[in-house]
């Protein structure tokens, strides 16, 4: 049993290299996010967001906002599908088994409102 809480995690390991080789600022759920975002070099490469991309200010530090725009958004089947702010369609989908990567590349989206 103690083997297995410490055996690595290939899904979540996908999403945190993604991540950070990106040295981009993405967004997700919060249960989506919570894991990776503690296992990044730089946990404000993740903000928490809602589905309709409004900062979830719960649990985080809220200078996470400051960025004001994300380039990617983070899912897994928890996540409840997105309304975005903008029509954006991304260049890229990143399949890291439990998780997806939208990578939009160069299109930024804009952050919301703060909520928690």
């Amino acid at each position: 049993m103690a083997s297995a809480a410490g055996a690595a995690d290939p899904d979540l390991t996908c999403v945190t290299a993604w991540v950070d080789a990106s040295d981009r600022i993405g967004g997700g759920q919060f249960w989506t996010v919570r894991l990776p975002k503690l296992h990044l070099k730089d946990p404000a490469r993740l903000v928490q967001v809602d589905h309709e991309l409004n900062g979830y200010a719960w649990l985080v530090d809220r200078r996470d906002f400051d960025a004001g725009e994300v380039s990617f958004l983070v899912e897994d089947a928890q996540t409840v599908p997105w309304h975005l702010p903008v029509p954006a369609v991304p260049d890229e989908v990143v399949d890291c088994g439990r998780y997806r990567i939208l990578d939009f590349g160069t299109v930024t989206l804009p952050l919301g409102p703060l909520r928690s």
